[in-house]
C-alpha cells in the first residue's frame, strides 16, 4: 500500500518518512515558501529514503481561498499572533487528501501529531491516517524550511528600498499594484519583495484604511468584532468549522463598497497610509450625507501591527 506523506523537508517530517514500511510518496505543497525551499525538500524527501517526491503547486489557490479570507478578516491588526499553522496547516491538509487520491495512496502520515495539521486530516480523511512514529527529532531543520511559512508570511529577501505603490481593491479584494492588474498570489509576492516584510502586514493596513473611509461608524464597528470572532477561531483551530464558513460569508457582506485605492510609504519600518480615495466615490451612507473624503489623507496614519499534481522522481 503506497503512503502519501507531508513533508516540509524539516526534521519531524523527515523522521516520520524513514520510519513508514512500504512505499512511501513525499508531497510536498508549495505555499509559497520561496528561495529554493520546495526544490530543496524534494531533495531531502528522496535522500531520506522516499521512492518518489511530488510537489503540489497550491501558490494560487492558498492565496484565493486562505489568505484573502484572512484579509478581509484584518488578521494582523484583529490578533497580534501570526496565524503560522492556523493558516497553512488546513491548506496542507486538503492538497495531501487531493495529491493522495491522485496518486493512488491509501494512507496518509505527516509529522505533526498534535497540531492544526493533524486536526485538519482527521476531519477530512479519518481512515486513511497512519499513526506518526514517535521517532526522535534531534537533527537540525533544513534552513528556510518551515511548516507555517508562506505567501501570507514569508519576509521579503532583501532590505527594500522606500517607495510608495497604490494598491487597488474591488469589494475588498485587492486586483491591481500601481495600475497593473495582478492575481493575489502574485500581489502578495511583489509587495513582500517591496517590503522586504510579510505581505500581509502591508495589505491589510491598506485594507483596513480603505475600510476606515467607506464603510460608516456603525458598520466598522460590526466589522471589527467580526475580525476579532474569525481570527480567533482560526487561531483555536476552527478553519474546517461551519462557523469559520458563516463568518466568511458575514464578512463579504461587508466589503461591497470596499473599493478604491489606497497609497503606502515602505521602506524600513511599518507601512503608512499616505493616501486614499474609493474609486469610485461613495456615500458614508451617513446621517450627514457627506461623501468620503478623498486623497491626500491628513487624518492620523494607519500604521501596520508590529493546484494541480506535478509528480515524477526529482533527479
Amino acid at each position: 500500500m503506497l503512503t502519501a506523506v507531508a513533508f516540509s523537508g524539516g526534521p519531524a517530517s523527515t523522521a516520520v518518512l524513514r520510519a513508514l514500511p512500504g512505499p512511501v510518496t513525499a508531497v510536498v505543497v508549495d505555499l509559497g515558501q520561496g528561495g529554493g525551499v520546495v526544490a530543496a525538500a524534494v531533495r531531502a524527501a528522496l535522500a531520506a529514503g522516499a521512492s518518489d517526491a511530488v510537489v503540489v503547486d497550491a501558490r494560487d489557490a492558498f492565496a484565493d481561498d486562505h489568505c484573502l479570507p484572512a484579509l478581509r478578516a484584518n488578521a494582523p491588526h484583529a490578533d497580534p499572533r501570526p496565524l503560522g499553522a492556523a493558516l497553512t496547516h488546513p491548506a496542507l491538509a486538503t492538497h495531501l487528501v487531493r495529491a493522495a487520491e491522485h496518486l493512488g495512496a491509501t494512507r496518509l502520515a505527516h509529522g505533526r501529531p498534535d497540531s492544526h495539521l493533524a486536526a485538519a486530516l482527521a476531519g477530512l480523511a479519518p481512515g486513511a491516517l497512519v499513526p506518526s512514529p514517535r521517532t526522535p527529532t534531534t537533527a537540525p531543520p533544513m534552513t528556510g524550511l518551515s511548516a507555517t511559512t508562506s505567501l501570507w508570511d514569508r519576509p521579503g529577501a532583501t532590505p527594500p528600498e522606500p517607495a510608495e505603490p497604490t494598491i487597488a481593491f474591488d469589494r475588498g479584494t485587492p486586483v491591481a499594484l500601481d495600475g497593473e492588474t495582478h492575481t493575489a498570489r502574485q500581489l502578495l509576492q511583489e509587495l513582500a519583495r517591496r517590503t522586504g516584510a510579510p505581505a500581509a502586514r502591508a495589505l491589510t493596513t491598506a485594507h483596513r484604511a480603505l475600510e476606515q473611509l467607506t464603510l460608516t461608524p456603525a458598520e466598522l464597528r460590526l466589522k471589527r468584532l467580526l475580525d476579532r470572532r474569525w481570527t480567533q477561531l482560526v487561531h483555536a483551530g476552527g478553519w474546517s468549522t461551519p462557523l469559520r464558513r458563516d463568518l466568511d460569508a458575514e464578512l463579504a457582506d461587508t466589503q461591497h463598497h470596499v473599493t478604491g485605492r489606497v497609497t503606502l510609504r515602505l521602506g524600513h519600518g511599518p507601512a503608512v497610509v499616505t493616501a486614499r480615495a474609493d474609486d469610485p466615490p461613495v456615500s458614508r451612507r451617513a446621517s450627514t450625507g457627506q461623501r468620503c473624503r478623498m486623497a491626500p489623507d491628513r487624518s492620523a496614519p494607519v500604521r501596520s501591527a508590529p493546484a494541480e499534481v506535478h509528480a515524477g522522481t526529482a533527479s
